[in-house]
């Protein structure tokens, strides 16, 4: 494998075509794939949340250092929650990527149009990851939730949201179980029920682009890894799969 086939994806289009290469059509089922994917995605994020060392505690001991020195102490003190957060968030991305291709909608256009729903700002069309970290981190405080308390009292909103600023895991857990809602369309909502399952499902091109959004915010704003890199290792990770032979 040469070096050229492992450098960062430097525009959106190439982490698509990336995404194509890696997927692999075997066990593929175009009648299932929508609840398929959305029970890989939900894994996915249980690894983020609970196998690393949860993503909870990481990020949350993570906001009360407001040093850029701090910080990399604490990298290099929990380097296997760091590495691991990493790998998950690039796993997130594949699924956003993949999922967006299967319903045949522009990734670049999902991320910049979910971030005009809550902005309600139009944006220069975003052509890479880097775009993305610095539109989504200027304008993280619009990125909101409401809360369980809100949602049952829509009559105090706005007062009840909950923003990226203020509790990114709570806003990261609430979107990737978005995305997955929409995909099953609420077919698993059971009681008692979440936030998540209290609210409309969501546009599936909206949920795809909050997941690259967020994605974004966590690789440049909390680990301070250019989402390029992310990618990078997320692609270099499945080539080295299919060279052994394993499953994306």
């Amino acid at each position: 494998m040469s070096e050229t086939e492992l450098k960062p994806a430097s525009t959106l289009d190439e982490y698509s075509r990336s995404v194509a290469e890696t997927w692999r059509k075997e066990g593929h089922n175009a009648i299932t794939w929508r609840d398929d994917y959305a029970g890989l995605i939900k894994g996915e994020f249980g690894e983020l949340l609970h196998q690393h060392g949860t993503m909870y505690i990481f990020l949350d001991s993570l906001s009360k250092i407001d040093t850029s020195e701090g910080r990399k102490r604490f990298f290099a003190d929990n380097q296997a929650q760091y590495d691991g957060l990493v790998e998950e968030l690039g796993d997130l991305l594949w699924f956003s990527f993949r999922t967006a291709a299967e319903i045949e909608i522009d990734p670049k256009e999902a991320s910049q149009q979910a971030l005009s729903r809550y902005t309600q700002q139009a944006y220069v069309p975003f052509q890479t990851f880097e775009e993305i970290e610095e539109q989504v981190v200027k304008d993280a405080r619009a990125i909101a939730v409401p809360s369980k308390y809100g949602l049952r009292h829509p009559e105090e909103l706005p007062e009840n949201f909950v923003d990226l600023t203020e509790s990114p895991q709570y806003v990261i857990m609430r979107l990737v179980f978005r995305l997955a809602r929409a995909l099953e369309e609420g077919k698993s909502d059971t009681p008692p029920y979440t936030a998540s399952m209290m609210e409309p499902i969501p546009e599936l091109s909206q949920s795809i682009g909050d997941c690259i959004n967020i994605v974004a915010y966590v690789s440049r704003q909390i680990l301070e890894l250019p989402t390029e890199e992310v990618a990078r290792r997320n692609i270099e990770k499945l080539r080295k799969r299919a060279l052994n032979g394993k499953e994306s």
